[in-house]
């Protein structure tokens, strides 16, 4: 590992990697080293025929997960008033540049190998990481009321993601009352909530470079409509049903399966458009390979989604899901699925409520 000599002086001491054998005895390097040797190292490696391994996906910054930069990598590269390169793309082109006879290997398909099974100490942070986004949530749903704006309920999940510790958010919040559930990934959040309407917000905090992903849907008022209900009926049972389900050997397939026959029982098969959930991690979309079958330590999303795009009704539920040796564990519970849990929860007072 190498580690760069000149900090800014706004950067603790004790937060600063110094080089040296205590270093690499913490981060269980073989050495830690200063940057400056990072020239003299790749000539030696070089010369001794060693192929170099270098990530070649862009890296999950601000855009939080590989997805979506790979999409705005491109959009760059293609754009004809920009054409800028991604900073990998810099650096492999410079090691070619001046070590043209090394061959150059991608590390990225190791590293996903390793991002994708998560071993305990992880599973522990995105359990405690799901913990808080539900409490968070359950405060949205407390404040939640016809009048407000649906900023101001992501701001009851803000205090709590805040007050708890954790890093932020993993994502950018979607709070998405009425009609605006039908944009998926919609963050304007700066509607008034109406009455007769359902808010839908997805927001979850990031906790020691892990995150959790979860999505609730309850009405701004009261209860669901019938119509509503019945469609939340149906997604809160394909999600149940596909949790239950999941277990190693298990394949996307399978849950795709699952979900398509609740929603035949409920005689709303027209609205099954496939779709399940992703894989979450280091990064809220994180990676993975879809069509290998589930082993122990996978975490991966359930979001079952109805809509009817006439009627302008949008129902999300979203859990973030563990595989364990025999079946598996729901990482975000707290927050509750059960419609008279819900309402019950809607009438009690919220952080700065009276």
């Amino acid at each position: 590992m190498l580690v760069p000599d000149n900090i800014p002086n706004d950067i603790k001491t004790e937060a600063i990697i110094k080089p040296g054998e205590q270093a690499a005895n913490m981060y269980k390097f073989q050495r830690v080293i200063s940057r400056t040797s990072l020239s003299n190292i790749l000539q030696r490696f070089a010369a001794s025929g060693q192929p170099f391994y270098l990530q070649q996906a862009p890296q999950e910054l601000a855009e939080m997960s590989r997805d979506r930069c790979t999409m705005i990598r491109t959009n760059h590269t293609n754009d004809p008033w920009d054409g800028r390169i991604s900073k990998e793309v810099n650096f492999i082109n410079k090691i070619k540049e001046r070590f043209p006879a090394t061959a150059i290997n991608d590390l990225i398909p190791i590293l996903d190998d390793m991002r994708w099974i998560k071993d305990t100490k992880e599973i522990a942070v995105m359990r405690e990481c799901g913990r808080i986004g539900c409490l968070g949530i359950n405060e949205a749903i407390k404040v939640t009321r016809p009048g407000i704006y649906e900023y101001q309920t992501v701001a009851a999940c803000d205090f709590v993601y805040e007050d708890m510790g954790t890093a932020g958010p993993a994502y950018y919040p979607i709070a998405a009352s009425g009609e605006r559930g039908l944009i998926w990934h919609y963050n304007a959040n700066n509607h008034l909530l109406e009455a007769g309407t359902v808010l839908l917000i997805d927001y979850a905090p990031e906790l020691n470079y892990y995150t959790t992903d979860i999505t609730r849907t309850w009405p701004v008022e009261g209860e669901f409509s019938a119509e509503q209900l019945k469609f939340y009926n149906c997604v809160r049972e394909a999600r149940d049903e596909i949790i239950k389900a999941m277990k190693p050997g298990v394949t996307l397939k399978d849950l795709e399966k699952i979900g398509e026959a609740v929603y035949k029982k409920n005689g709303l098969e027209k609205y099954w458009f496939g779709y399940v959930g992703h894989f979450v991690g280091m990064a809220v979309h994180d990676v993975g390979n879809y069509d290998k079958p589930f082993v122990e330590g996978v975490v991966f999303n359930v979001e079952p989604i109805l809509e009817d795009r006439d009627k302008k009704i949008h129902i999300r539920l979203e859990d973030t899901i563990v595989i364990t040796a025999t079946g598996s564990e729901n990482l975000t519970p707290q927050s509750p699925v059960d419609p008279k849990a819900i309402y019950a929860l809607i009438k009690e007072k919220g952080i700065g409520e009276k």
